[in-house]
């Protein structure tokens, strides 16, 4: 940002003029760095990366038991509520 002090400053009060930068802020774009897929595919295999295959799978057996549990939990509270949608 530039700032400028305008003719009419004095003592007790300053002008500033300021001019902002915006067509130079506008037009710089950071491109993205495209990615290879050919090498992602060639190196995909469970061999070369076990552990990025196996974080998956353990997320995933993780998220399933979880469900398990809340349709336990969501069973257990659909039968402590009475008839008017209070807990009991």
């Amino acid at each position: 940002m530039l700032i400028k002090v305008g003719p009419l400053t004095n003592v007790t009060q300053t002008q500033c003029f300021s001019i902002y930068p915006t067509r130079i802020a506008a037009s710089f774009h950071i491109l993205p760095i495209p990615v290879n897929w050919n090498y992602v595919f060639a190196n995909s295999n469970f061999i070369k990366n076990k552990t990025i295959y196996l974080t998956i799978i353990s997320a995933c057996i993780i998220y399933i038991i979880l469900m398990i549990y809340a349709g336990f939990q969501d069973k257990q509270d659909i039968e402590k509520v009475d008839l008017f949608g209070f807990y009991i």
